[in-house]
């Protein structure tokens, strides 16, 4: 066969865990307990979010902007972790809330 098996998957990166209550009475919780872990997305995900990201970005063409807005109300919010979003690599809440901000918006 020609170059052998597939590799396998990439290793899952670990959650870390919530502080428990006690911990947080307590005082005893740390800043970096409440880090998000940022996950890896196959490269179809991110090819996905870096075109909505520029699609989001045309504020002013509704052309574009409306359907990329339904397709982040329709799909994205729902099969993506809330971490891929506060992790920040696509932008994508930032340009959201450009459009929010803009005077122009559909």
């Amino acid at each position: 066969k020609k170059g052998g098996p597939p590799p396998p998957p990439p290793a899952a990166i670990p959650r870390a865990q919530p502080p428990t209550v006690e911990a947080l009475t307590v005082g005893k919780a740390s800043p970096t307990d409440f880090v998000l872990t940022v996950p890896l997305l196959s490269p179809p995900d991110d090819q996905l979010l870096f075109l909505l990201s520029l699609r989001l970005e045309c504020r002013t063409d509704f052309r574009i902007l409306v359907p990329a807005l339904v397709q982040v109300h329709d799909a994205v919010l729902l099969d993506f972790p809330p971490e891929v979003f506060v992790g920040n690599r696509h932008r994508i809440l930032d340009h959201l809330m450009a459009v929010v901000r803009s005077e122009n918006h559909p």
